[in-house]
């Protein structure tokens, strides 16, 4: 697969802006400015994926049939062709941190390959059986147990071939910028700091070189770095199942269904935070009081840590043709927990989802929590009811031929963690390096009614602003609640189509009919807001649309209220 990846170019011409409080946004001040510096705006990229599949089934007995399968899947470490790749020499929590190391000592620059180490081959065994044990048909037990194995996704290639001094990276925190600063404004700070760190990288500078020549108040580059080792995600799943006729038109089905992730990737944005307090006063507990490596800035590391798991019980009941009529019923209890979610890259939900570790000092003491989609009651039902009404002549045509159809769906809120946006900044002592980092404050309980409860729907405008939180920017921990412990609306819809079937001819007829979309017009809710530092916290600002509309799975033009339908088909 060759890519031409246009990542480079993000940022390089626009920086990014961030600002933390009303205050600043109305004095013209930012918070957060930072820009990169690519040596070109595209890249070209290579990689490939190569899978064998091998499978047998053995009927051992009349009513018995065995399933035995083993993959293999190798996939290749991403190449650049102009070899843009760049990496430290080992990987940040166990590579030196002398200042006085050269800078081009400390980073391989000029890399063909995406990452020192790749897992070479992943081996997926899996078994599954059928058994009839009464050889009719009636109840049959199903089951299986399998290792799957995901791609690593190219996603995350982009960030390390961003690194220095292939794509420069700069940001600048913990004072207030303002884009009228003349000679010393924030650009011009890190376009100096650029320059300069070009220079002393050629030269065989050291960290002390480069900021006794920057510009005063240049920020060091940032960085990512990636475990010796990038091993494929895998989830271990097993299932088993129980199918029960009963009578000629009825069916029920149990199916209890589980998996195990591990191997997933998740990053740790506090390898070079620190926080400039003293061991006087309580300080963000596993920081330390000074930069770790004052080579760089903001460092991510990359690792494979991440877990997960899930299990879930369904119950199904289908009921065949009678009178016309037909539908299925489903109910679901399940629970999925991990550390973080959608494969740790890319967020499940905008403002909802978090893909750092939260804690430095433990990875499961506040990320081992509910995934963010997290459901524990999900019920659904369809039907089709064919009205079997039937009269003689032209009174035919008009009582016969009528179609009912529908779908329900109920499902319940989806989990979200409250935290605090102004954080990083706002603690008095202030963090540092610590820009994508995810503070959650403190949850102090409280009774007034209709308040936040953690694992439970209430009503948070009920409360005062971080009334049973730390303060806006006072925390001195990263909290005592894991992510995802608040819960959100549920969601309920309802379709339903009336069809109604004219023949024309013994092999032909024409339907003409309405769909109706979310038919009782029934508004469904997203998370509050949960950004304790937000003017708006535990306001509900918006409603969600469904997955699915008359125009296509996720698309900008689905909406959340009634929509009608009609339509007309020839059946031939």
């Amino acid at each position: 697969l060759d890519i031409t990846d246009g990542i480079f170019g993000a940022r390089a011409i626009t920086p990014l802006t961030e600002v933390f409080s009303i205050t600043d946004l109305s004095a013209g001040f930012i918070d957060v400015f930072a820009q990169r510096f690519p040596t070109r705006t595209e890249q070209p990229m290579a990689m490939y994926s190569f899978g064998v599949y091998v499978q047998d089934q053995w009927r051992a007995r009349r009513n018995l049939k065995l399933t035995l399968t083993l993959r293999a899947d190798r996939n290749s470490n991403m190449v650049c062709q102009t070899n843009c790749f760049s990496r430290l020499t080992s990987p940040f929590n166990v590579v030196t941190h002398d200042i006085s190391t050269p800078y081009n000592q400390l980073i391989l620059s000029n890399q063909h390959q995406a990452f020192p180490g790749l897992e070479k081959v992943v081996f997926q065994p899996r078994f599954g059986f059928a058994w009839n044990p009464r050889g009719d048909q009636k109840t049959v037990f199903r089951g299986g147990i399998g290792l799957f194995s995901d791609l690593y996704p190219g996603t995350i290639v982009d960030t390390f071939a961003g690194n220095t001094p292939s794509r420069n990276s700069f940001v600048l925190q913990g004072l207030p910028f303002s884009p009228a600063e003349g000679s010393v404004s924030a650009e011009a700070t890190v376009t100096g700091a650029n320059t300069v760190f070009n220079t002393n990288f050629a030269n065989g500078g050291n960290a002390q070189d480069f900021l006794a020549n920057a510009p005063p108040g240049s920020a060091r580059p940032t960085y990512n770095s990636v475990a010796a080792t990038v091993k494929n995600p895998k989830y271990l799943e097993w299932n088993f199942e129980v199918q029960q006729a009963i009578g000629s038109k009825t069916s029920v089905n149990l199916n209890y269904v589980g998996n195990r992730g591990y191997d997933e990737f998740i990053g740790n944005a506090t390898e070079n935070a620190y926080f400039t307090g003293n061991a006087n006063t309580a300080t963000f507990g596993a920081l330390a009081l000074s930069r770790p490596d004052d080579h760089f800035g903001v460092t991510t590391l990359l690792n494979n840590t991440g877990i997960s798991n899930y299990n879930g019980l369904t119950a199904t009941v289908t009921r065949r043709f009678t009178a016309g009529f037909q539908g299925t019923l489903n109910y679901t209890w399940s629970h999925a927990l991990d550390d973080v979610s959608n494969g740790g890259v890319l967020p499940y939900s905008l403002g909802d989802s978090f893909l750092n570790q939260i804690n430095p000092a433990s990875l499961k003491s506040l990320n081992y929590s509910n995934a963010d989609y997290d459901v524990r009651h999900n019920i659904s039902a369809n039907y089709v009811w064919e009205l079997p009404f039937k009269a003689s002549g032209m009174m035919n045509k008009v009582v016969s031929g009528w179609v009912f159809s529908g779908t329900f769906f109920w499902r319940s809120g989806y989990p979200y963690t409250v935290f605090d946006g102004a954080a990083p900044l706002g603690a008095v002592a202030g963090l540092h390096n610590a820009s994508s980092l995810t503070i959650t404050p403190d949850f102090l309980g409280g009774s007034t009614p209709n308040c936040l409860v953690p694992g439970t729907l209430a009503n948070p405008t009920q409360c005062l602003q971080g009334s049973q939180f730390t303060g806006v920017g006072a925390e001195t921990n990263f909290g005592n609640l894991p992510r995802n412990s608040f819960r959100g609306a549920h969601y309920f819809n309802s379709d339903f189509t009336i069809l109604k079937n004219i023949p024309i001819t013994e092999h032909v007829s024409l339907g003409l009919g309405a769909n109706a979309y979310n038919i009782f017009n029934h508004p469904n809710f997203a998370n509050p807001i949960s950004d304790i530092s937000s003017g708006q916290f535990g306001t509900i600002r918006s409603t969600v649309v469904p997955p699915t509309s008359p125009y296509g799975a996720f698309v900008g033009s689905a909406v959340s209220g009634r929509e009608l339908q009609v339509q007309a088909r020839l059946t031939f």
